[in-house]
């Protein structure tokens, strides 16, 4: 029997262990033993799926997200046999979609006796075997061989806007996700959120149900608020693009241009401007590698923030909750550039320029950085992937984005060649297919591994 061990247990952990379960009875020489490995915290959850609020919805309608892309209205079956009345349009409680997660992964494991091991340790070091396959090193010094690998670590912990920020704790929440985080803030204080997209919207709503009180600011460089999703039934509608004009644009400029008049062309055939961003999800990867690295900044410079609030959309119910604070005073948003933050006896001051109005300053007394996860992959944030790519079995692409990879998610070494038996998976694919957070993606990269490691040993 062949080792697979997975490394990361959240979604895409998950769903890798899953479907090569599932897909035993299509393969007969599908005798793989999984090592499914996770740090620390309950399997199956990640950053996104480990909430226990109520209020923080997902994003995608439930009747889209099941886990394999062959079964895609598998979560709507789960909610229902587990007594949750949910239509398939609806935005579910991202916690629900957590517990499905788990179910199904303990389901396999019973369906399947003996072939699935998780075990709760920190991979520190992969090395290849001169016989084939890999050895990993544990923290606590033991080692474990494996004929093949998944990279399945998911979001990176967030970058502090100004290196001093990170002196400032507690005052100065940098991931407000760790555990505890919002709970430090008292109800009458004022709060400054760095960052105004979704992760903002998920605070504001979680302090919102907290009783919080007290002024809440968010300053982002654009002061670009999240749109919503419509309230439907009907699924979004499919719109044709010219995709030849689109592929050959090869500019961001260009791409901006052919956009906004597919959208105005829709507009006046009464057709919804999210449909003509929806019907883009298809070839975004391949719009992607179609610019060179000098499009690829200019789109992260100047594009990326507007392309991120039309295409990553929030659930009408925060949406709705957000727009009542802003009318009522509770939450205001400004544009700028954070320049410094300094701490004395009134709090912390922040400033910032505002290309308007000029500099800024705001006293305050926490500032809780939104800015979304990171992607530097260093020693600190993420110790195993920085020292693949220093020994030459990872590399990241020319912005570092994430990891680079061939179409099958073998991961590439230094020398741009296709690892044998290592593959990676998970939201670090943006360097390759830009689109790579949302569980339509995650689900057919994870399909597209395990497919590949099937194929390969057959």
């Amino acid at each position: 029997m062949r080792t697979l061990v997975i490394i990361g247990a959240g979604f895409s952990g998950t769903a890798c262990a899953c479907q090569l379960l599932a897909r035993s009875g299509d393969h007969a020489d599908n005798d793989w033993q999984i090592h499914l490995i996770n740090a620390s915290g309950p399997i199956a959850r990640g950053l996104a799926y480990g909430t226990r609020s109520p209020l923080h919805l997902l994003n995608v309608p439930a009747g889209r997200l099941g886990m394999d892309p062959a079964q895609e209205g598998d979560f709507v079956r789960y909610l229902e046999d587990n007594g949750h009345r949910y239509r398939a349009s609806a935005f579910v409680p991202r916690m629900l979609y957590g517990e499905y997660l788990e179910s199904r992964l303990r389901s396999a494991a019973a369906g399947h006796a003996n072939r699935l091991r998780i075990v709760t340790a920190r991979v520190d070091a992969i090395d290849r075997r001169p016989a084939g396959g890999f050895a990993l090193t544990l923290a606590d010094g033991s080692t474990l061989p494996a004929d093949a690998v998944i990279l399945a670590m998911g979001h990176l912990s967030p970058v502090a806007p100004l290196p001093a920020l990170v002196g400032m704790a507690p005052a100065y929440i940098n991931d407000p996700w760790s555990p505890g985080a919002l709970e430090r803030i008292d109800g009458d204080e004022r709060v400054l959120i760095l960052g105004s997209g979704l992760t903002m919207l998920d605070v504001v709503v979680d302090l919102k149900r907290r009783g919080h009180r007290g002024p809440i600011t968010a300053l982002s460089r654009r002061g670009l608020l999240p749109r919503s999703h419509r309230a439907q039934d009907a699924p979004p509608a499919t719109i044709p693009l010219d995709r030849d004009a689109l592929l050959q644009a090869r500019s961001a400029r260009r791409l901006l241009k052919l956009l906004r008049a597919a959208v105005a062309q829709a507009e006046k055939a009464c057709i919804d401007w999210r449909d003509v961003i929806g019907s883009l999800r298809a070839i975004t990867p391949a719009l992607w590698q179609s610019l060179n690295d000098t499009e690829k900044r200019r789109f992260m410079r100047h594009l990326r923030p507007h392309w991120e609030v039309l295409r990553h959309r929030t659930a009408p119910e925060p949406f709705n909750a957000m727009n009542a604070m802003l009318e009522d005073g509770r939450l205001t948003v400004r544009a700028g550039r954070l320049r410094a933050v300094s701490a004395g006896d009134a709090g912390l001051t922040a400033r910032w320029d505002d290309a308007r109005h000029g500099p800024q300053a705001l006293e305050v007394d926490r500032i809780v950085n939104c800015t979304g996860p990171g992607h530097r992959i260093d020693a600190q944030r993420a110790p195993l992937l920085h020292r693949l790519i220093t020994g030459g079995l990872l590399t990241q692409d020319a912005l570092k984005l994430g990891l680079m990879v061939d179409p099958h998610c073998r991961a590439l070494d230094a020398g741009g060649q296709p690892v044998e038996g290592l593959y990676y998976v998970g939201p670090l694919l943006r360097a390759q297919f830009w689109e790579a957070t949302a569980i339509p993606e995650l689900r057919r990269h994870a399909a597209t591994a395990v497919n590949h490691l099937l194929a390969d040993a057959g």
